[in-house]
């Protein structure tokens, strides 16, 4: 293998990390803007609501999980571009997930 790939290999790699690492970090921040939206807009308690959060990176494709937030945080904006854009299927299982994960959370939490 020449020098110059090697080279282009490692920055590749090297970019994979990074977006890997700033993924982790979306993944992350939206974990805190579920739970805090969770427990403005509703009466469950924070276990529920960080439950939820987890649940929703766990079950829910790109589209779906974008969608999901953009239906916690009351985002109409963004719910509007991303009816437009995403899945019907990934719209339904967002609209699924957001009835079915409190219960579930509830029922896991005791």
């Amino acid at each position: 293998m020449t020098v110059a790939c090697r080279t282009l290999f490692t920055a590749a790699a090297i970019g994979l990390a990074a977006a890997g690492l700033a993924y982790a970090d979306d993944r992350a921040d939206d974990r805190a803007t579920i739970v805090t939206a969770c427990g403005e807009m509703s009466n469950m308690p924070q276990p529920i609501c960080e439950c939820i959060a987890d649940r929703a990176q766990d079950d829910l494709n790109a589209d779906a999980y974008a969608f999901f937030i953009a239906v916690i945080t009351q985002d109409e904006a963004e719910q509007e571009r991303l009816r437009a854009a995403a899945a019907h299927d990934d719209l339904g299982a967002a609209a699924m997930f957001f009835t079915t994960a409190p219960g579930k959370c509830a029922q896991q939490s005791n």
